[in-house]
């Protein structure tokens, strides 16, 4: 403890380890202490000392900042629609951050824990999954209103929708939306051997109503 008592004395005559001599005896001894920790062999008494001290040793956790930062966000916008390029007050990236733990998890480099904790705080890890199905309940919320999706010229709902029925006749779109779409009567089949809507052989023939059918007559 000898030494620690001589490294607080002359932090204190120094103002902070920033300003200690660099050939100074308590300087070396701090640089060892360093490289201690860095090898894994500064024990967590010796680190609590130093800290206690105002000695940053260990590394700011970053991830839990950026969680931090993430769940400020949500608390002052309602959302976690982090826009692009944004950062924090303090600097902080957090569009790069959330692209990060995207990445991350995977590759399986996210702990159980990390998962849960952005899975509770409503973490999105698909963007172009909740951007789909955003635009989905657009159109359900529409047909329910109206009863039909005959939609007002260059509506973007109606633009997305043409857009899925592209998509299902180029035999692109997932099997999963498809048949959201067929349900919803966006999609139809043009007969009763039809494969999978979007991954069968005949998808090209798939047609796609946007005006309220009428009844056929008897």
């Amino acid at each position: 403890m000898r030494r620690y008592h001589q490294l607080t004395g002359a932090l204190a005559r120094h103002g902070g380890h920033r300003n200690l001599p660099a050939d100074s005896p308590e300087a070396t001894w701090l640089e060892g202490q360093h490289l201690a920790h860095h090898r894994g062999k500064l024990p967590a008494g010796k680190i609590a000392l130093l800290e206690q001290a105002g000695i940053p040793v260990r590394r700011p956790d970053s991830w839990a900042a950026g969680y931090q930062a993430l769940v400020a966000f949500k608390a002052g916008h309602g959302h976690l629609r982090v826009p692009d390029g944004h950062k924090t007050a303090g600097g902080f990236a957090l569009s790069d951050w959330q692209r990060d733990q995207r990445v991350r998890r995977k590759a399986g480099r996210m702990t159980a824990g990390q998962v849960r904790l952005l899975d509770e705080a409503g973490f999105c890890w698909d963007p172009l999954a909740e951007a789909w199905n955003a635009r989905y309940q657009e159109a359900v919320a529409w047909k329910q209103e109206h009863g039909h999706l005959d939609l007002p010229r260059k509506h973007p709902l109606k633009e997305w929708l043409s857009w899925q029925q592209k998509t299902c006749r180029q035999g692109r779109l997932p099997e999963d939306r498809a048949r959201l779409l067929l349900d919803l009567g966006v999609l139809t089949r043009s007969g009763p051997d039809e494969e999978t809507p979007g991954r069968g052989r005949n998808s090209s023939a798939i047609s796609s109503p946007l005006k309220p059918r009428r009844q056929e007559e008897a």
